[in-house]
């Protein structure tokens, strides 16, 4: 016998589940996500977004049933096993599977839960995975859950929180175990971002001392601090010493951020073939790519700059940053028909992005469009108040 679908229309407007990223397109799909991902689908099956969309669609029924018998229920399982079985789409069998693996999963440590939960959506919200993280916390201070939480907030750029979570982190560590030596670097780290420069130098010069194994680290943080400092020129040495121990990108680039600083363009494109020649097949990655045309744009060299981007794109099509990169580089050069040709590419992955919205605002001004442009720019601090707003919604959440 044939299962149908739902509802049987072709639907253009997907649902994405907060922690996975995967867009759906049917309730069948939402079914199927949940049954396979029912650790990452709790926070979305009952709520008003996820409800709006079903009635979208054409399911108000079934979003009226979610909201009278799903949404009272407290029991993990029974809320899960609960929407599973709205329809006829798993056999009993299937359900009673799930079911079992749902009354462990409910029955381990609350904090072990959210954790993974957090862990999971790690990758794609950090502010959703700190969210969980703070609520993993409050069954009692666990390290790493304060280390991650840390690592959350350093991507959030909330720096101060950072350092105040890894000291704690590293306080409840034995100094000796490798989980203290992974963590010390991300405190080290979120010290110089703070701003809190004594105690970066203290842990660092402490850790050369202690003559770690992880000589490259010390010196690229030893780099990052002397920036930080607005020393302009010791960080170069650090930042070479940190790729001859451990050629990789991320010392490259800093080092030839280094080098711009004091305006040795040479020297930074340099840096960059460096890395070029330990790692050959480094030259198609869109990332070397974005920063060989970052660093000829401010040697005024814009057309090597633009055509490096074009490049990358081809390697990196659905990269909303390069995108934007090619559209500021086109208007900087004063080519605004393709400068609008690549912006529009980069909203058309994502129309919220305030920095692809920016650079669409400078391009309208570039047209002499003034009033498009101040609505351009009412448009990004509305959505960066959007974004605090919702990162405050989500820390209240705990």
């Amino acid at each position: 016998m044939l299962i149908l679908a739902q509802n049987q229309k072709e639907q253009p407007v997907p649902y994405t589940f907060r922690a996975t990223n995967i867009s759906v397109y049917t309730f069948e799909e939402v079914l199927y996500h949940s049954y396979t991902h029912f650790k990452d689908s709790a926070d979305d099956i009952t709520t008003e977004e996820f409800l709006a969309w079903a009635t979208a669609i054409g399911l108000g029924y079934i979003a009226a049933r979610i909201r009278d018998e799903i949404v009272p229920l407290e029991s993990f399982t029974e809320k899960l096993t609960g929407f599973l079985t709205l329809i006829e789409y798993f056999d009993d069998d299937e359900i009673e599977e799930l079911r079992e693996k749902l009354t462990y999963w409910e029955n381990r440590r609350e904090w072990e839960r959210l954790k993974e939960r957090a862990d999971l959506a790690a990758g794609s919200s950090p502010a959703r995975a700190y969210a969980l993280y703070k609520r993993a916390l409050l069954h009692g201070e666990n390290a790493d859950i304060l280390n991650n939480m840390g690592v959350c907030l350093m991507q959030m750029r909330k720096f101060d929180e950072a350092y105040t979570c890894l000291a704690k982190s590293y306080q409840l560590c034995d100094r000796h175990s490798s989980r203290a030596g992974v963590i010390v670097f991300s405190l080290a780290e979120a010290a110089i971002y703070s701003r809190n420069f004594d105690a970066a130098q203290e842990i660092l010069d402490r850790l050369q001392k202690a003559k770690n194994p992880q000589t490259d680290k010390i010196f690229y943080l030893y780099g990052e601090l002397n920036l930080a400092l607005g020393d302009t020129k010791t960080p170069v040495k650090y930042f070479e010493q940190a790729f001859d121990e451990r050629p990789q990108p991320l010392y490259a680039y800093r080092l030839a951020d280094a080098y711009l600083s004091l305006r040795m363009f040479d020297k930074a494109l340099r840096s960059l073939d460096n890395l070029s020649a330990v790692f050959s097949e480094i030259k198609r990655d869109s990332s070397f790519l974005r920063k060989q045309a970052e660093v000829n744009a401010k040697a005024q060299n814009l057309p090597t700059a633009i055509r490096l981007i074009e490049k990358a794109v081809v390697f990196d099509k659905n990269n909303i940053e390069l995108w934007v990169d090619l559209a500021m580089y086109y208007r900087v050069n004063y080519d605004v028909v393709k400068a609008q040709s690549a912006v529009a590419a980069a909203l058309a992955l994502d129309d919220t992005d305030e920095r692809a919205l920016l650079e669409n605002a400078r391009i309208k001004k570039a047209l002499g469009r003034t009033r498009d442009y101040q609505e351009g720019i009412k448009t990004v601090l509305l959505s960066l108040k959007k974004r605090y707003r919702e990162f405050i919604k989500t820390d209240e959440e705990v």
